[in-house]
């Protein structure tokens, strides 16, 4: 009996064994796979990001009531603009609706004259001041060539430019031209000096008034119509 229950012993003993190697093996293969599955884990994921760079950007325009006037030159006869937004620095950053209650007034600026005249804008009951320069028309820059001219006693002393002047006139030259004979006798015979004046410069010439009867005598002088004649 004794002998029976050693071997019984002996050979539990070894089924334990067996029982304990197999599972030991089982949770071998599970520590295994599992250690490989967080060692996929472990690994780096490499992901690729793509980006669109947008070149194009929404400018956000600020809109305000800060009314700014231009201060600008015309030449003289030039017509006003009847349009207030012509005289507007930045109407861009304006308010629309800021348009409707401006109210513009260039009643003291004269285009007939030069000079420096000034233009209001007012915006609910605050008046805004600008300028506006009237400036003379640039003409052609020309140097006058004069004429000698010679009328006889009791003749009408001509007032046609031509007359005076032998460089070809156009008629925006005519109307800047200023012809002064003033000093022009017609009642005795002499020579009497005539002046122009164009383009801010001043010509001197000679009117000669000739006795028409063979007895009379006339004065002699300078017969030359140049921006430096003078009478004798």
């Amino acid at each position: 009996m004794k002998k029976l229950k050693e071997t019984m012993k002996k050979e539990l003993t070894q089924k334990q064994k067996i029982i304990l190697s197999i599972t030991v093996a089982i949770w071998g293969v599970i520590l295994i796979g599992s250690g490989l599955i967080l060692n996929a884990q472990d690994r780096t994921i490499t992901k690729t990001v793509y980006s669109l760079d947008v070149n194009q950007k929404r400018v956000v325009q600020q809109r305000t009531n800060e009314i700014k006037l231009k201060d600008f030159e015309l030449e003289i006869n030039t017509p006003l603009s009847v349009d207030v937004k012509d005289y507007l620095e930045d109407i861009d950053k304006l308010d629309d609706e800021i348009f409707d209650y401006l109210k513009l007034d260039t009643s003291t600026v004269k285009i007939t004259e030069a000079g420096t005249y000034t233009y209001t804008i007012t915006y609910k009951k605050k008046k805004y001041n600008g300028t506006i320069k009237i400036k003379e028309k640039e003409l052609p820059n020309v140097q006058l060539q004069l004429k000698n001219v010679e009328i006889l006693v009791g003749d009408a002393v001509p007032t046609d430019l031509t007359v005076y002047i032998a460089t070809p006139l156009t008629e925006e030259m005519k109307a800047n031209i200023t012809l002064d004979i003033s000093q022009v006798k017609n009642t005795e015979a002499n020579n009497y000096q005539f002046v122009v004046t164009y383009n801010k410069a001043t010509y001197f010439g000679i009117v000669k008034v000739s006795d028409p009867k063979p007895s009379g005598v006339i004065t002699q002088g300078t017969n030359q119509g140049t921006n430096q004649g003078t009478t004798q």
